[in-house]
């Protein structure tokens, strides 16, 4: 029986999430790869960043079967498998000779990849109660930092070593990181006789999972909820354009003159702002709730990215700032509105249910801005749809709702 908060061992927790969330750097420098594995391959940006388009999709799918596997069986093996999967998947990547090689690759690592946001996500909500908000932005800025770190490292490895080396170097790391994670990680603290942190004291997160007849409800009755629909419609939706900035900011800066290295580190530089950013959202839902805060961001997003469309030269420099701070404060909000709605008891399942509607919108914004730019020789047309994609992200959130008992539909 739970009898005392997590003083220690909760923040071990929290650093081992924090890690796994550093392993998104090893995905998100695909963008890094972009021009070499098309130069190299022969084919043009759209093919390519397809690829990644389709890496997305097969990680939400895995996502769900990993996410039912934590909540049933903890986090230990899960990580296990996930960590030699994706590794093998990187290291067979250094061999590819076409595309669909190439695809091949990137849906064995996909399978590993399903859980790096389910994971880590439930499982320091399940920690902690209250600074909820705090725990989620921390977990959340390791994503940030890994692609600060990542990304421009990744440059360099390619302009030294290629590549094929490079991705040998990458599947390494992320492989030591998921086993090391699941040595320390315990899925819930009522394991070892703890209780979450701040149960007792709760606080603007403790509303809904305070009912305990809402954390009862099983995966199907809350899938039937409008909640769970707007949060599918808003996570594809701000998620979209996340994708499409993400994967072709590098290509887009040396467009406009930069230098490769340049364009690496504006990427890195991106979500090194995001860091502060998703930590400051955090502790802005705490005070203002999960709705407000992410309408807030997403407007401000929006405006941003919609300003890509006109930037030149070193305005690119001050949205990086911008863009980082925003799109970090919002990184953390989803998922906590997901917990915040629907509980901690089946959140990991939940979490890799919703992540289908994020890598479905990752994927098409990906490829979109390609197909788009090899079009029309332009990313302005994908850019103009990125901010209405945010701008529509917010709108929609302003319609969620918490749940309630009367809402509960038997299946």
């Amino acid at each position: 029986m739970a009898k005392q908060e997590p003083i220690f061992y909760g923040w071990i927790v929290l650093a081992a999430c924090f890690a796994i969330s550093f392993c998104w750097g090893a995905y998100y420098s695909y963008g890094v790869f972009l021009k070499p594995l098309a130069a190299d391959l022969g084919q043009g940006r759209g093919i390519i960043s397809s690829v990644f388009s389709f890496f997305m999709v097969v990680s939400g799918i895995s996502g769900i079967f990993i996410g039912r596997m934590i909540d049933k069986y903890g986090t230990k093996i899960p990580l296990l498998i996930s960590g030699s999967i994706t590794a093998v998947g990187f290291f067979l990547c250094s061999q590819i000779q076409a595309v669909w090689q190439l695809y091949l690759c990137y849906g064995i690592i996909s399978i590993g990849a399903g859980l790096i946001f389910s994971l880590p996500l439930a499982t320091v909500q399940r920690w902690f109660v209250k600074s909820r908000g705090l725990a989620l932005g921390i977990t959340t800025a390791g994503a940030g930092a890994g692609i600060l770190i990542l990304a421009p490292l990744t440059a360099h490895l390619i302009s030294c070593y290629g590549w094929r080396s490079c991705y040998v170097i990458i599947g390494t790391a992320v492989f030591i990181v998921f086993v090391v994670s699941g040595l320390v990680i315990v899925p819930r603290p009522e394991l070892i006789g703890l209780k979450p942190y701040g149960k007792e004291t709760g606080g603007v997160f403790q509303k809904i999972e305070a009912d305990e007849e809402i954390n009862n409800w099983n995966i199907i009755e809350l899938i039937h909820t409008r909640a769970f629909v707007l949060i599918n419609a808003i996570f594809f939706f701000s998620i979209m354009p996340t994708y499409l900035v993400t994967i072709h900011i590098c290509s887009f800066a040396t467009d406009i003159g930069f230098s490769k290295t340049a364009a690496a580190l504006i990427l890195g530089l991106i979500f090194g702002f995001s860091i502060p950013g998703r930590i400051f959202g955090g502790l802005l839902a705490e005070k203002t709730g999960w709705v407000k805060g992410f309408f807030f961001c997403c407007l401000v997003c929006a405006i941003i990215v919609a300003w890509l469309t006109i930037i030149k030269g070193a305005g690119l420099y001050l949205f990086v700032i911008l863009y980082g701070l925003f799109f970090g404060s919002r990184t953390p909000m989803i998922p906590g509105l997901a917990g915040y709605l629907f509980g901690t008891k089946l959140l990991a399942e939940m979490l890799g249910i919703i992540n289908i509607s994020a890598f479905v919108g990752g994927a098409v914004g990906a490829s979109l801005a390609g197909f788009i730019f090899d079009k029309t020789g332009s990313y302005y047309i994908a850019f103009l749809l990125g901010a209405l994609s945010w701008a529509l992200a917010g709108i929609l959130s302003l319609f969620v709702k918490p749940l309630q008992k009367s809402q509960r539909v038997t299946v």
